[in-house]
């Protein structure tokens, strides 16, 4: 039977429909996806902006240039959602911290793409970062006495800052991209609140100390507020607020004696008996004022008689060959209880100088 044109015609585009299903069915095998792999997550710094970078191979045997779904997840919540290139079968994902992080706990990385997805997983510190979730406050006063060194200098409060993460372990990250806020409260007094950025080189060890102008000894209040910048501002994670911290602080005074009528240096000085010395402890110090002086000529076994009070007093020592122990006892203004008398009334501790011993002798 002959084949008549139409006839011809009609059996070649069967034959080129044929053909192009085939084509493209080997097209669609070559391109079928069998398989995600997140090759591997690594921490990224560029001009001053920080964050995750996640390297992905998209698994076939032919080329693709498409987008894939990326997405993160936080303690079981999406924190991070968004379509990602993929470049002759590779995804390079740079995303900073502050699009996502808000914890320290288990993130999951999903990565989908032509009925595939692939799952990887990593946490903050893992890239040497971390979410500061709590502050430990500590305090120390420098110098932490007086002494005839340093009667001119006036003492500081340090007050020291750790910052921890969720566990309790000092952060193992940087914490330059935290921003604190410190309220000092003295007594009953308005508080002061304190802003600070820090710069790296003001931190060692994930620890922070501040120098405060330290007033006077008495009840503190602290308490700190960090933000952590580099965190989503919409989650709870992101300011962390310290539990107050509260001390009695007080720097131990210094009671200074200086003696007139008498000759020798120091310590070892001489006078003549029955002869009025006269004693001056003005240039005794403390965090406050100084309300109390209080004298014992004859000091010994400990035991403390007030014979004489007020910061300058006289005595007159009558035996001969015999060496005194002169005590100045003085009181400040801040009163804390008696650690030998938890029962007594509230009152400053008290510094004794029984250093100055002095021999009545013949001059």
């Amino acid at each position: 039977m002959a084949l008549t044109k139409g006839k011809i015609i009609g059996i070649i585009v069967i034959i080129l429909i044929l053909i192009s299903v085939i084509v493209i069915y080997s097209m669609s095998q070559s391109n079928e996806v069998t398989g995600i792999t997140i090759l591997n997550t690594e921490s990224y710094s560029d001009n001053d902006v920080s964050g995750l970078k996640i390297n992905t191979i998209i698994e076939t045997s032919g080329t693709i240039n498409d987008n894939a779904k990326l997405e993160i997840l936080y303690d079981g919540s999406s924190v991070y959602s968004h379509s990602v290139s993929i470049d002759n079968n590779k995804i390079i994902k740079k995303i900073p911290w502050n699009d996502f992080a808000v914890g320290n706990k288990k993130y999951v990385i999903k990565v989908s793409y032509g009925g595939e997805t692939s799952e990887d997983s990593f946490y903050l510190y893992n890239h040497n970062w971390a979410v500061c979730e709590r502050v430990d406050i500590s305090t120390q006063i420098v110098p932490p006495q007086f002494s005839t060194d340093n009667l001119n200098e006036e003492p500081k409060l340090k007050i020291g800052l750790s910052f921890v993460d969720v566990d309790g372990n000092n952060l193992h990250a940087s914490v330059k991209d935290l921003e604190i806020s410190l309220s000092i409260q003295y007594e009953d007094s308005s508080p002061t609140t304190i802003s600070l950025t820090p710069s790296e080189s003001d931190y060692e060890h994930n620890y922070f100390s501040y120098e405060y102008d330290y007033k006077t000894g008495g009840n503190y209040s602290i308490t700190a507020t960090v933000e952590n910048l580099f965190v989503k501002s919409d989650t709870k994670y992101a300011t962390v607020t310290s539990e107050p911290f509260q001390e009695l602080i007080n720097l131990q005074p210094l009671a200074v004696v200086n003696i007139e009528e008498a000759t020798g240096t120091g310590y070892a000085v001489s006078v003549r008996p029955n002869t009025e010395v006269h004693f001056d402890a003005s240039d005794s110090r403390n965090d406050g004022d100084i309300v109390a002086y209080e004298w014992d000529f004859n000091y010994e076994n400990f035991e403390f008689t007030v014979d004489a009070t007020g910061e300058e007093a006289s005595y007159v020592f009558t035996e001969r060959g015999k060496t005194y122990d002169i005590a100045l006892r003085i009181k400040g203004d801040v009163f804390v209880a008696d650690p030998f008398d938890p029962n007594s009334a509230l009152q400053r501790e008290f510094n004794i100088n029984s250093d100055w011993s002095i021999e009545v002798s013949f001059i």
